[in-house]
């Protein structure tokens, strides 16, 4: 059986400044041996993550040269990327080359983990139809260089898997949200209703999410790392019940006493679409935070950051 969670090891967390990473980094650091990694921090955010029992490393990890950055992990949970990268070349460097070079540096590693996205799937005409890992993957031109670069960031971590012999698990993660760095897409719709702002979905089908609580995401990395392989196993990262968006975006502005204002634009709204949460579940269990539970956890923290302007995406 897989372990529930991860105690007495040496682990290397990348992007622990962001959403992800930063609630990675924080969870295992209390039990771990934690180092992280990040393209950029000023001094106050390295002493910040110092108090938290992290040891921070600023590195370009598209560089040949790593530096002082240690190679002796038990495991690496790779959570960096470049989600808008401003053209195709910077996407190929942080999304693809990125985990590749990395995954050379630390391959004495006892597993790797990937985290993708599942925006590489390409959108099923049926908008509640939940994607399987082996679905056919592409993503969409309305997140740019983004998903495209993604997908090629998996071919390359499946392809250095099989060179290293580095058991590795690639992770497609849905719409997370938490209270680290932006605090994700629900957190930034509840800016806009707060402040008035449109939310635009698509107007001619249902626009389907399944979200996940960082706290669940927190407690898939043990059994996941157990799954990880040569050649690596993909899952998908997504919550367990798929959401209308009007349903989970309507429920925010309950929570704070504002209707949400919406516009229905095919050509402007965000890619949709729910992944299959089957095969995770047999590696993982079942998610415990219930979306209505998670969404109220979150207006708890970030409505007064978002009142008193402490939001990094107040617009």
């Amino acid at each position: 059986m897989a372990p529930d969670k991860l105690t007495g090891q040496r682990i290397l967390v990348t992007g622990f400044t962001g959403r992800l990473g930063g609630a990675f980094a924080k969870y295992l650091a209390a039990d771990n041996e934690v180092t992280g990694v990040a393209v950029e921090a000023t001094d106050e955010a390295l002493a910040s993550w110092r108090a938290r029992g992290v040891d921070p490393y600023v590195v370009d990890l598209a560089a040949d040269d790593y530096g002082g950055l240690p190679a002796g992990f038990d495991y690496v949970v790779h959570t960096a990327a470049a989600v808008y990268p401003k053209d195709f070349d910077d996407g190929m460097r942080a999304n693809a080359e990125v985990p590749a070079l990395l995954m050379r540096h630390t391959r004495s590693a006892r597993a790797f983990l990937h985290v993708s996205t599942s925006g590489v799937y390409v959108e099923n005409p049926d908008p509640w139809y939940r994607a399987v890992e082996t679905d056919v993957i592409g993503g969409s031109r309305l997140m740019g260089h983004y998903t495209g670069t993604k997908a090629a960031g998996e071919g390359a971590v499946r392809a250095m898997a099989r060179v290293l012999g580095l058991p590795t698990v690639i992770c497609r993660m849905d719409v997370q949200y938490g209270t680290f760095a932006d605090g994700g897409l629900p957190v930034m719709f509840l800016a806009d209703i707060i402040n008035g702002v449109p939310i635009v979905l698509p107007k001619s089908y249902d626009w389907v999410k399944a979200l996940i609580h960082q706290d669940d995401l927190r407690a898939f990395i043990a059994p996941s790392l157990a799954a990880a392989t040569v050649p690596a196993t993909t899952i998908n990262w997504s919550g367990d019940e798929a959401l209308k968006g009007e349903e989970w975006i309507g429920y925010l502005g309950s929570l704070v006493g504002i209707d949400p204002v919406f516009v229905y634009d095919d050509d402007r709204a965000r890619p949709g679409g729910a992944p299959s949460a089957a095969l995770r579940t047999s590696i993982t269990g079942p998610a415990a935070v219930g979306w209505r539970d998670g969404l109220e956890q979150v207006v708890r923290y970030w409505e007064p950051r978002i009142r008193s302007g402490d939001y990094p995406h107040a617009r």
